[in-house]
C-alpha cells in the first residue's frame, strides 16, 4: 500500500469526527433526490427510441389505435343467457365504459348484429334493454350467438356459460397508459357483481398484465426484504457475536439503499421491475463490505490491546481488497451499459453506482464509528505478538496439506465438471413467456388459462395489412387476397380466431340476399364494397365504428389473430411464417402489437448477454492484473471465476430455464460479485508470499484470516439472493435460485481450485 493511501485511512482513524461529518453530508445531498423519484412499469422501458419494432407499434396506433385491451370473462354454470345473467351483463358493460382511460367496449350486449326486416338492413345491439327480457327471447339469442361465425370464440363460447368483455384503452401515442389505475377500476368495478348467484370473474388481458409486472413486483419487496433483513440480522448476530456490529452493519445498509435511490431521483433513472431489485442487491452487497471489516477488526481487537491500532491495521488490511471487490461487483453491473435494453441499462448505472457507494459510506460512516464506540475484547482474550496473530490455525495447516496431496484429484474433478458444463450450456433456449412470469396461484395466471380453455385465446397479434392506394381496401381484388389470408391464419389450431372488416364485409352481402349462407362472401364490385360499407357506418352507434379496423384513408386494415401462442420461440417462427406467407400471395403486411414487441427482444436477449458479459470478464481480469500486480496471477485468477458462471449457466436446461430478460442479467451481476473471494484471497495470499511465506503457509494463513470472512459473506449473500426465490414474480424466482448456486458454487471454487491452482510452486 503506497503512502497516500496510508496516510488517508490514518487520517479516518485519527478523526473520525471529521470523517463522520462529511458521510452525514454526502448522505444528506443524495438522500435529497429520493423526493424526485418516479415508477414506469410500461412497456416502454424495454425498448430503445429508435426501436424499429416501436416506431412500428406506435404507427400502428396512429393509424387503427391502441391494442390495449382488458379482457373480463364472466362464468355462469348454469349458463349466461337467463335473465340475471344479462341484466348485470349489460350494466357490466355500461359501467365498463366508464373506467378511466376507456375508448371502446365490445361486450356480447352492445355487438352490433346486422340482419334484414324486410326491406330494411337492420344494424342493432344483439341484447337491448328498451324491454324487459323473457327467457324466449334469450333463448332465440343463445342460439344466433353460439352459431355466429363471428361471436362464438369471440364474445362468446360454444357452451354458452362464459362471456367475455373487451375493455380497449385510449392511444398512448407516444406514452404509456397508467395501468394501475385501469386495473384497479376495472377490479372494483367487477367486486360490484361478484356476490350474484354463481358467476365468475377472470381478468387479463394486457392492462392486467402490464399491472401485474409492478403489482407482483411491490409484493415481493414487501414480502422480501424484510425476510432478507431478518437473515442479515440472523446471520450477523451468529457470526459477529457483538449487537453493536449488527445495528452498524444495518446502518449501512439503510443509508446506502437511501443514498442509490436518491442517486436514482437526481438523474432521473424511475424504479420499475428491475431497478426494483437495487435493494436486495445493496443488502447483499453492503454486508459483503461490512462483514470483512467488523470481522477483521474483531479478530485483531481479540489480540491487539490497542484499539486504535486494531482498527488501523483492519482498514489498512481490508481498504486494498474491498475497493477491489466494490469496483469488480460494479463492473458487473456496468456492463450492462452496453445492453440494448433500457431497463437492463437502468438496473446497471443503479445497481453499480449502490455498489460504489456502499465502499465509500463503509470508511465514512462505518469506520469512523467503530473508532467512536468503545469495544472491548472478548473475554479470556490472551493478548499475542504481531507474528503470533498473523499465524496460521492447526486446522488449515492440515487443510492445506491435504490440498497438496490431492491437488491433481481436485484439478481434474473440475475438469471433468467443467467439460460437461460446457456441454449443457448447448442446450440453451433463448425464449420467453410474460404469463409465466408469474405462478400458477397468481391472479392473471388463472384467468388466462380459464379463457384459453373454454373459450379462445385472450391476447393475440395484430397484422396491418396496407392496399397501396386511398380507398383501396374497396378494391375487390386486394380484399379476395385479404379474405384467403385470414382463412389460411385461421386454420393453425392454436389460432382460435380472427377478426377483421372482411367478415363484416361478408355478414352484410348475406344479410342484403335474404340471409342466404351462400351469399356470405365478398361483394364483386368496388361499388357494392363502398356502399355495404356505407349502410354498415351508417347505422353504428358512437364508440363502435370501424375506426379501428380500417385507415381513415381507407388505405389500410387491420387483421387481428387472437391465439393460445405465448412464448417468443414459438411465436417469432409463426410471425415470421405470417408475413412470408402474405408476401407470397402479394400482400404488404407486416405483424405488429404489443405482444409481439415485447417477444422481439427476444433477439436483443442474446447480444446483451454476450456483450455484458464479454465487457466483464475482459475490465474484471485487467482490474485483477493491476491490483494483483501480476499478469500471471491476475489471469490465472479467471479460471475459478469463469467456472461458477459455466456451472450456473449448466443449471439453466437441467431445470428448465430458458435465457430471458430475467435470467440475462445473472452472468455479468454473479461474475462480480462472486470475484471478491477471488480478491481477498489472492490480495492476502500474494502479500504473505510478498513477506517470504511459503505458498503452502500463506495459503494456511489465508484460510485461518480471511476465508472466514469469505463464509460469512458468501452466507449472507446467497440467503440474502436466495430469497427472491420465494417472491411470485418468476423471473425474481429464477434470479435468487441461480445466484445462489453459483455464488456457493464460487465460494466452494475459491476454498478448494484456486489454492490447488497455487500450491505447486512459489507465485
Amino acid at each position: 500500500m503506497n503512502k497516500t493511501c496510508k496516510n488517508y485511512l490514518r487520517f479516518i482513524v485519527d478523526n473520525p469526527i471529521k470523517t463522520l461529518l462529511t458521510g452525514i453530508f454526502l448522505v444528506g445531498s443524495l438522500f435529497m433526490g429520493t423526493q424526485k423519484l418516479e415508477t414506469d412499469f410500461g412497456y416502454r422501458i424495454w425498448f430503445q427510441q429508435d426501436n424499429p419494432k416501436l416506431q412500428e407499434f406506435d404507427a400502428f396506433e396512429r393509424r387503427f389505435g391502441s391494442d390495449e385491451t382488458a379482457v373480463v370473462i364472466v362464468h355462469s354454470p348454469s349458463g349466461i343467457f337467463d335473465t340475471e345473467s344479462m341484466n348485470f351483463l349489460l350494466k357490466l358493460t355500461e359501467d365498463l365504459w366508464l373506467a378511466p382511460e376507456v375508448i371502446r367496449v365490445d361486450s356480447l350486449t352492445n355487438f352490433q348484429w346486422v340482419h334484414a326486416e324486410e326491406d330494411d338492413i337492420i344494424v342493432e345491439d344483439l341484447i337491448y334493454n328498451d324491454e324487459p327480457l323473457t327467457q324466449d327471447f334469450l333463448n332465440e339469442r343463445k342460439k344466433l350467438a353460439t352459431n355466429h361465425r363471428t361471436l362464438e370464440g369471440f364474445l362468446i363460447n360454444k357452451a354458452g356459460d362464459t362471456a367475455i368483455v373487451y375493455v380497449n384503452l385510449k392511444p398512448s401515442m407516444g406514452g404509456t397508459p397508467d395501468y394501475e389505475n385501469v386495473a384497479l377500476a376495472i377490479r372494483e368495478i367487477t367486486k360490484k357483481y361478484s356476490s350474484i348467484s354463481d358467476h365468475e370473474f377472470y381478468l387479463t388481458g394486457q392492462p392486467l398484465l402490464n399491472f401485474s409486472f409492478k403489482e407482483s413486483t411491490e409484493m415481493d419487496m414487501g414480502k422480501l426484504i424484510p425476510f432478507v433483513l431478518l437473515l442479515t440480522v440472523l446471520f450477523l448476530f451468529l457470526n459477529l457475536r457483538r449487537v453493536s456490529g449488527m445495528f452498524l452493519s444495518l446502518l449501512i445498509i439503510f443509508v446506502t439503499i437511501a443514498v442509490t435511490f436518491g442517486f436514482a431521483g437526481w438523474t432521473g433513472i424511475k424504479i420499475h421491475n428491475l431497478t426494483a431489485m437495487t435493494g436486495q442487491f445493496m443488502i447483499a452487497i453492503c454486508i459483503a463490505v461490512s462483514v470483512h471489516i467488523l470481522v477483521t477488526y474483531y479478530q485483531l481487537l481479540n489480540k491487539i490491546p490497542n484499539k486504535r491500532n486494531a482498527l488501523l491495521l483492519t482498514v489498512e488490511k481490508n481498504f486494498l481488497p474491498t475497493l477491489l471487490t466494490s469496483i469488480s461487483t460494479s463492473i458487473g453491473f456496468f456492463s450492462f451499459l452496453s445492453a440494448e435494453i433500457p431497463a437492463i441499462v437502468d438496473m446497471g448505472v443503479l445497481a453499480g453506482t449502490g455498489t460504489l457507494l456502499s465502499w465509500l459510506f463503509a470508511y465514512l460512516i462505518l469506520v469512523p464509528l467503530l473508532r467512536l464506540i468503545p469495544a472491548k475484547p472478548s473475554k479470556n482474550t490472551e493478548f499475542t505478538t504481531d507474528e503470533k496473530a498473523h499465524a496460521p490455525s492447526e486446522f488449515a495447516l492440515k487443510y492445506t496439506k491435504k490440498l497438496v496431496r490431492y491437488r491433481p484429484l481436485v484439478i481434474g474433478a473440475y475438469a471433468i465438471l467443467i467439460t460437461i458444463s460446457i456441454a449443457m450450456l448447448f442446450k440453451i433456449q433463448t425464449n420467453s413467456d410474460p404469463f409465466k412470469y408469474f405462478d400458477k396461484t397468481y391472479p392473471l395466471t388463472i384467468a388466462t388459462d380459464f379463457v384459453e380453455d373454454n373459450v379462445g385465446g385472450a391476447l393475440g397479434v395484430e397484422m396491418v395489412i396496407d392496399s397501396g392506394e386511398k380507398e383501396g381496401i374497396k378494391n375487390p381484388d386486394f380484399l379476395k387476397k385479404v379474405d384467403s389470408y385470414q382463412q389460411w391464419v385461421d386454420s393453425f389450431d392454436f389460432v382460435t380466431k380472427t377478426i377483421s372488416i372482411v367478415d363484416v364485409l361478408k355478414e352484410m352481402n348475406k344479410t342484403l340476399n335474404g340471409g342466404n349462407d351462400a351469399f356470405y362472401g365478398l361483394p364483386e364490385t368496388r361499388e357494392s364494397i363502398a356502399q355495404q360499407l356505407f349502410l354498415y357506418t351508417m347505422n353504428l352507434p358512437q364508440g363502435l365504428d370501424i375506426n379501428n379496423r380500417v385507415s381513415i384513408e381507407n388505405d389500410a386494415l387491420r387483421l387481428t389473430a387472437m391465439w393460445t401462442l405465448h412464448d417468443s420461440e414459438s411465436s417469432l417462427k409463426v410471425i415470421d411464417m405470417f408475413e412470408k406467407k402474405a408476401a407470397s400471395m402479394g400482400l404488404n403486411l407486416h405483424v405488429t402489437g404489443k405482444i409481439p414487441l415485447y417477444q422481439s427482444n427476444n433477439e436483443l436477449v442474446v447480444t446483451s448477454y454476450i456483450k455484458t458479459l464479454g465487457i466483464a470478464l475482459v475490465l474484471i481480469a485487467i482490474l485483477l492484473c493491476f491490483g494483483l500486480k501480476s499478469i500471471r496471477i491476475g489471469l490465472l485468477s479467471m479460471i475459478p471465476n469463469a467456472i461458477p458462471i459455466i456451472i450456473g449457466g449448466a443449471c439453466l436446461p437441467l431445470f428448465g430455464v430458458p435465457l430471458d430478460v430475467g435470467t440475462v442479467i445473472i452472468s455479468s451481476v454473479c461474475l462480480g460479485i462472486a470475484v471478491d473471494d477471488t480478491i481477498h484471497f489472492l490480495t492476502n495470499f500474494t502479500k504473505y508470499t510478498a513477506n517470504g511465506d511459503s505458498n503452502e503457509l500463506a495459503v494456511a494463513k489465508v484460510f485461518t484470516h480471511t476465508a472466514p470472512a469469505l463464509v460469512t459473506t458468501t452466507m449472507v449473500l446467497v440467503a440474502a439472493f436466495a430469497t427472491f426465490a420465494f417472491g411470485t414474480f418468476v423471473p425474481n424466482q429464477n434470479f435468487g435460485k441461480f445466484v445462489a448456486i453459483i455464488l456457493t458454487v464460487a465460494l466452494a471454487t475459491d476454498l478448494t481450485l484456486l489454492p490447488a491452482i497455487f500450491l505447486k510452486k512459489k507465485a
